[in-house]
């Protein structure tokens, strides 16, 4: 009762199943790693992620949707949201090197110069100084932002009575 010797039917369901043709794609792993951090719980970051509330747009539920906005990574970049407590769109996320994405966390200190808002690491190069040095002084001594720049602690004369 055969008219196929299956190969029609393999045909069928690979056309079914197989949307984007990007599978196993550096695009793709960014976008299944997008949805693990988010939406499983039981996802080791889940909670740097999904637990704090990150949530992922509406038109990124398919891989098309995602691929439309973001395309292809260019070599060594990886997926990161341009403000690290906000959600997961088109306009909060960009393709970044290592370098980027680890000066874009929660964690990063920043020192105005200038008026102009600058990573820690990027104000030790300019102040000439350390960046552990530059971290003592921010953290350990409580140094403001202004007593960095200037190089020196400003006390306070009722302080040193």
């Amino acid at each position: 009762h055969s008219q196929s010797c299956g190969c029609y039917c393999i045909d069928r369901i690979r056309e079914e199943f197989t949307t984007h043709g990007k599978t196993r794609t550096p695009a793709h792993r960014a976008w299944l790693s997008m949805r693990d951090r988010c939406r499983r719980v039981k996802a080791p970051a889940f909670v740097d992620y999904g637990g704090r509330g990150i949530t992922i747009c509406k038109e990124w539920d398919t891989f098309q949707g995602f691929f439309q906005d973001m395309g292809d990574p260019p070599d060594g970049l990886t997926l990161e949201r341009v403000d690290v407590n906000g959600n997961y769109n088109r306009q909060n996320c960009r393709w970044a090197n290592r370098t980027d994405q680890a000066r874009n966390r929660r964690n990063s200190k920043f020192i105005v110069i200038n008026g102009q808002q600058v990573h820690a690491k990027d104000a030790a190069t300019i102040l000439g100084v350390q960046y552990k040095t530059l971290m003592a002084r921010s953290n350990a001594y409580g140094w403001t932002d202004e007593e960095i720049v200037r190089g020196y602690k400003k006390y306070n004369a009722k302080k040193a009575r």
